[in-house]
């Protein structure tokens, strides 16, 4: 199993992310999986989500690995995702202002009383989200180009819903957004508790 790792960025990388990233490709090649990564410098997100994608149809990748540069992912995240075999899926994160909602969405917009385990959602951000390479094959481009009103991952996700695939989220895989400092379901509840 090979997995394309690729981390769109506009030429930032914060050293906690980047730490991160070897400890969980690391982690992964004790599992023996082999991982190839790529820091795609570009102003557009979408352009670099489309590259990305070009790029694992090029290359012998099994999936691609979309892991955002403000990302803090735990070691064991891409071996969780893989175990999952799911076409598509992403750990759970979460927005860095507040409200601190979760970025996956169900039909009425953020997904805010999820259950633990893997759940289908509508749609999930792409901050750190694993697809298949038979994705990418199988759903016409442009893949991330955003819709009105919505974005580049939920245009996405849209896409590959037409094409015949399922969107999940791992709820209990955490990969927290740094800011400020490191964001989590912590800071999410907390919010939803003064309210």
């Amino acid at each position: 199993m090979k997995i394309l790792i690729e981390i769109p960025n506009t030429g930032l990388l914060p050293v906690e992310t980047a730490a991160a990233l070897m400890r969980m490709e690391k982690y992964a090649n004790l599992w023996g999986i082999e991982t190839e990564c790529v820091f795609r410098r570009g102003c557009l997100i979408y352009d670099s989500r489309e590259a990305a994608g070009n790029n694992l149809l090029e290359s012998d990748c099994d999936a691609l690995l979309f892991l955002d540069s403000d990302m803090y992912p735990t070691e064991e995240m891409l071996v969780r995702l893989l175990e999952a075999k799911k076409d598509i899926i992403s750990a759970l994160a979460f927005r860095r202002v507040p409200n601190y909602e979760p970025c996956i969405f169900d039909e009425n917009g953020f997904y805010h009383d999820y259950p633990e385990g893997v759940i289908e959602v509508e749609a999930t951000g792409m901050a750190c989200t694993l697809i298949k390479r038979e994705v990418f094959e199988k759903t016409p481009q442009p893949w991330f180009f955003p819709e009105p009103v919505i974005g580049e991952d939920k245009a996405f996700c849209q896409r590959a819903k037409s094409a015949g695939f399922k969107i999940y989220c791992d709820t209990t895989l955490e990969c927290g957004h740094i800011g400020e400092c490191v964001f989590h379901s912590g800071h999410y509840r907390q919010w939803r508790e003064q309210c």
